[in-house]
């Protein structure tokens, strides 16, 4: 069962991650705005510029810029900035599942192939992946159990269905162990903070 606790770890670490860019990126919002609302004379039609060159010097290049106002607009909690975090976190846990974990699964309940592991769960994120990565975050074939989108939505997921998805994560780990191992894990997304 060494590999289905370490996958376990590994969800909460990625979870861990997912909370800390949500947090950077609130506080760059807060941050940007901020800088809007001094007294400084900028505004949300002002340039930031992004580069590596120090601005002072004359041949000072950039690789990348934006209005202060669609920095702010980006990194709210429904901007672009957290649903891309959000889509690629999801793609991070399925590639974590098909490229580490399933295989070692496999081997450990002595089965000749990884393909013998099935998740409902881990399929469904699959397709959100496939989704995300091949067909313009587009979902073009129905889930089974994970009920957050459907056929022909777009894959945008809040922070709220990502802590969600986690959660059916979790429980799914505790199933497979049922099933694969003959015995259930236990294992928990969430601890009580006071015990």
């Amino acid at each position: 069962m060494k590999a289905l606790i370490e996958l376990h770890n590994e969800l909460i670490e990625i979870y861990g991650y997912k909370v800390q860019v949500q947090a950077a990126i609130a506080a760059w919002k807060q941050l940007t705005t901020s800088i809007v609302e001094s007294e400084n004379g900028t505004t949300r039609s002002h340039t930031m510029f992004f580069g590596q060159g120090n601005p002072e010097f004359p041949d000072a290049e950039f690789q990348y810029r934006e209005t202060f106002g669609n920095l702010i607009t980006a990194s709210g909690k429904s901007g672009i900035n957290s649903i891309l975090h959000h889509r690629y976190i999801l793609v991070l846990v399925y590639a974590s599942w098909e490229d580490h974990y399933r295989g070692r699964i496999a081997r450990e309940c002595n089965k000749k192939s990884m393909n013998e592991v099935e998740s409902a769960v881990f399929g469904d994120l699959g397709k959100y992946r496939n989704a995300i990565l091949h067909k313009r975050n587009r979902l073009v074939s129905k889930p089974e159990v994970l009920p957050y989108f459907v056929k022909d939505d777009e894959i945008s997921p809040t922070s709220d269905q990502v802590f969600s998805i986690f959660q059916d994560l979790i429980s799914e780990l505790n199933r497979l162990g049922r099933e694969y191992y003959d015995r259930d894990p236990e294992l928990v997304f969430g601890k009580r903070l006071q015990t």
